[in-house]
Parts: structure tokens; sequence; C-alpha cells
């Protein structure tokens, strides 16, 4: 199996180490992250079930696709790779920002991008075992499982921002 490394990061966001995945202590040290949201034509944000064998977040809906960046991987190239891992989708990325968040089990610097896609999606089944598309003013009253704490503050930052992408 490929071990993956990862990088931590000081308050500021410099690197401070390299660090394998399975031995970073998520929560209590900071990492780097990003954030992709995907709309279609009709203003409409793609909100992914992630897996029920994911480490962080089992089961729960996700506002973007995303994921933890690589060592020595750029913010952009991360979000490309988790966008086309999660969904299968390859689109112009537009930068939103960049924050800081910490909850249970994550402590991260987050990058925010945001893309337009309304051609066919193709989630890997062992990220994402559904998705749907739901109109943003419907998106936090819609019924289902819990939303990841983690994207749910990016929404809340950015989704003022979401329709002029």
């Amino acid at each position: 199996m490929h071990e993956e490394w990862m990088v931590q990061v000081d308050d500021t966001d410099q690197p401070l180490a390299r660090v394998l995945r399975s031995q970073f202590a998520f929560g209590r040290d900071i990492h780097r992250t990003t954030f992709i949201f995907v709309l279609d034509s009709q203003h409409r944000l793609c909100v992914q079930t992630r897996s029920p064998h994911k480490g962080y977040c089992p089961g729960l809906r996700d506002l973007a696709a995303g994921g933890v960046v690589d060592w020595q991987e750029s913010y952009l190239d991360s979000a490309k790779r988790e966008l086309a891992e999660e969904l299968g989708i390859e689109a112009p990325l537009v930068l939103m920002g960049k924050f800081r968040h910490k909850s249970a089990g994550n402590y991260s610097f987050a990058t925010v991008y945001g893309c337009r896609h309304d051609g066919p999606i193709s989630p890997q089944d062992d990220e994402v075992t559904g998705y749907e598309w739901l109109a943003l003013d419907k998106v936090l009253a819609s019924p289902g499982p819990a939303f990841t704490p983690d994207s749910l503050d990016a929404f809340g930052r950015f989704k003022g921002f979401l329709p002029y992408l």
C-alpha cells in the first residue's frame, strides 16, 4: 500500500516537517487542505456524501470536493488532483481565498477554489458514495446527514462569492 506524505505547518502556514499521513496528529498539528466548490449553470452546488470508510467524518455530507495537500504539492495542484479523484472533474479553478479552520480532528489552513461544471460527474467509490445538486439558498436547510464541519465553515465564509463564479 502506498503511504502518503503530508506537510505539517506552523500557525503562519510555514512548513515545519514532512510527516506520514498515518502518523500525523490530526486535530492537534496543523496541515494544509483544499476545498473546491462545484456549481452548475443553474447556480446549484454539488454536495457529496462521504464514504463510510473515510477516516474523517465518514458518511457525512461535504459541501466541497477537496482534501489534504500532499508533501511538496501546491494548493492549486492539490485542488486539481482532489477534484479529479473525488468527482472525475477537470475544470478551470477560481481562487476564492484562504482561512484557518479548527474543529475536532481537524486543524488546517485551507485554500478555497470554485468552478463551474455541467458535464458528467464520476464519483470515486472509496471517496464519495453519492452526490446531489442543491440550490445555494436551500443548501443548509436540505434534509439528510450532517455536513462536515470544515466544509460548513468554508461555505459560511465564501457562499457570498459563489454566484459570481
